[in-house]
């Protein structure tokens, strides 16, 4: 015979291992739909200004990213040099122009972006990631965690090596999108502030 008073403890417990799952799922669904929204955005561009710092010195420039599905279009001023540099990449393919270049650079391979801005900075620059985390979201390929706060707004994203840190927000066009971050890593800390969104849904 069970007594009154064990059964009241097992009934508790299973009532609060209820609620903490419920609570656990509903976050999934809603990280989940958030993702899948910010995924939607096939066509977008971000205008700003980066900062990097590191242990070689420290320099700050200019960025503009388009991305058109796969295909995207990054100009840096700054960073990379007293000239603009422009990178056209995609998939398997990088076109590097620049006024400061004689020519255009072609590079192939799956990793050809990161390869040359490796070349040129003297550091990694993680370009196949950083087009999700200025979304506000983590590269969907590779594996990640993410950190809440305690209103639902995304604090970080750590990935390969990588922590991204989300200082600002601002809402364009209904989505919530980073308005300056953060993205360090063991050799470098760069700094975005975005000063435009434009976004073609």
């Amino acid at each position: 015979m069970i007594r009154p008073i064990a059964l009241f403890l097992a009934l508790a417990m299973l009532s609060a291992c209820s609620s903490l799952q419920q609570t656990a799922t509903l976050e999934e669904v809603a990280n989940a739909e958030r993702m899948r929204q910010l995924a939607e955005l096939d066509v977008w561009t971000m205008q700003g200004r980066i900062a990097v710092k590191r242990a070689a010195g420290s320099g700050q420039g200019k960025i503009t990213w388009q991305q058109s599905g796969e295909d995207t279009d990054i100009s840096l001023a700054g960073p990379l040099g007293s000239g603009a540099i422009n990178i056209h990449w995609v998939p398997d393919e990088v076109v590097v122009s620049g006024a400061d270049l004689d020519v255009q650079h072609r590079y192939t391979g799956s990793d050809a972006a990161e390869q040359f801005l490796a070349e040129q900075l003297g550091w990694p620059f993680p370009a196949a990631s950083i087009r999700y985390w200025l979304l506000g979201m983590p590269n969907p390929d590779l594996a990640y965690t993410q950190d809440f706060g305690a209103d639902g707004a995304l604090l970080r994203v750590q990935q390969s090596g990588w922590q991204v840190n989300y200082e600002r927000f601002a809402v364009v066009n209904g989505y919530v999108l980073p308005a300056k971050l953060q993205v360090e890593s063991d050799a470098v800390r760069l700094r975005v502030i975005v000063d435009k969104w434009f976004l073609i849904e």
